[in-house]
């Protein structure tokens, strides 16, 4: 498995599926739950940030600080909320363009990793001793975009037939 070409994949899927939606498309809420689009591009930016710190402690040999994982491994709703309320004023446009500089940031980390420790059991003790770098990145990152940008893509099927009904009406 290339793992970069799968994440690129993923990541490519997010930027189809938010691209060309209008700001007030990109706050309505009840895409996921009660989240709108903004609100998941923000929660697939706080799992950029726990990718880049993740990888960030496999990359350097030093101790490093990782706020981000913390509060994630301990609450991840939490952060979730948290983050979410902090960028409730920000324009769309803005959360899409972190959630792009730190998906930037994650991907240089991982051409730092070497590519032994991506299949290496265990390497991310917290995750379980079963599991290596690449079935992290699957699961957590590749599978977990690809729901939510489902949801978008039925989120934008509803807008297409409303703007069809209103155009027939």
């Amino acid at each position: 498995m290339n793992i970069r070409d799968v994440l690129d994949y993923a990541h490519r899927t997010v930027l189809t599926s938010t691209d060309g939606l209008t700001e007030d498309e990109l706050n309505k809420p009840g895409v996921c739950g009660y989240w709108s689009v903004k609100d998941i591009l923000t929660h697939l930016t706080v799992y950029e940030y726990v990718l880049v710190e993740a990888l960030s402690t496999l990359a350097v040999n030093e101790s490093i600080a990782t706020p981000t994982l913390e509060r994630w491994m301990k609450d991840g709703e939490q952060v979730n909320k948290d983050e979410i309320r902090l960028r409730e004023q920000w324009a769309a446009e803005s959360v899409r363009d972190e959630y792009q500089a730190v998906r930037d940031q994650a991907m240089q980390m991982l051409d730092r990793i070497p590519a032994e420790k991506l299949t290496q059991k265990g390497i991310l003790e917290w995750y379980g001793a079963d599991y290596d770098l690449e079935d992290f990145l699957t699961y957590t990152f590749v599978g977990h975009k690809i729901e939510h940008m489902s949801q978008i893509n039925v989120y934008r099927d509803l807008i297409a037939r409303e703007a069809v009904e209103l155009f027939l009406a």
